[in-house]
């Protein structure tokens, strides 16, 4: 396998491990470890670890080496007001450079969206929900946002693996209505549905998310 190509194969795996919770916030990456694991060389291994670090989901520091990033409400409430902030100002553009093909593609996201709801929170929902998404800001001409979006989106998984996602409310009347209003080249309205819709989303996680750091906060005491 080429190097670059086995290097992208070691980031997913990693990531995946990170969102997962399977690598837990505050733990030290033990490269030696994962390199045994993994069966691969360190070389390869140590770039997808510092590719990771982009994420923010990976820390590096002089002295302790790599560590997986903590997780915290504070830390909660400032990605969903970046993704507040950042999905609307690409809706917005998108909506204003949007051509007919933008248009077809969000009905054909929102069709494939909606027919993966009766699995509401699977593997494929998830996909199906991210493409939604990233399609209906897909006409915004500014890869910049994009990045942020999609840095920001990687965190928000990363806190619905500490939770039970599946406790969260169906928002299906959401994305329908957002379809609707880029469609409709409505920005002022949709904007008005992403803020709500991150919102709700915020509220309810936030909730779930008390409920991990109790726990959290029970073991830690109960160990030492």
């Amino acid at each position: 396998m080429r190097k670059a190509t086995l290097v992208s194969t070691l980031y997913d795996a990693l990531l995946d491990r990170l969102l997962s919770n399977q690598l837990k916030p505050g733990e030290k990456i033990n490269l030696d470890r994962l390199r045994a694991e993994l069966g691969v060389s360190i070389s390869p291994l140590r770039e997808a670890v510092s590719r990771l670090t982009g994420t923010r989901l990976i820390q590096f520091e002089d002295q302790r080496g790599y560590t997986v990033s903590e997780v915290s409400l504070v830390d909660f409430h400032e990605v969903m007001e970046i993704c507040r902030n950042s999905e609307c100002f690409a809706l917005t553009r998108a909506i204003e450079q949007g051509d007919l093909q933008w248009e077809s593609d969000i009905t054909a996201a929102l069709y494939r969206l909606r027919n993966t709801e009766a699995n509401l929170r699977s593997p494929e929902w998830e996909i199906a929900h991210r493409d939604f998404h990233r399609t209906l800001v897909s006409a915004c001409k500014m890869p910049r946002i994009h990045a942020i979006i999609e840095q920001i989106a990687i965190a928000q998984r990363r806190y619905r693996g500490l939770i039970d996602a599946h406790a969260l409310s169906d928002r299906s009347a959401d994305h329908i209505q957002l379809a609707e209003a880029a469609l409709a080249r409505d920005a002022e309205r949709g904007c008005e549905i992403m803020r709500q819709h991150i919102s709700s989303v915020e509220q309810e996680m936030t909730l779930l998310l008390h409920g991990y750091f109790e726990r959290e906060s029970a073991g830690d005491i109960a160990a030492q």
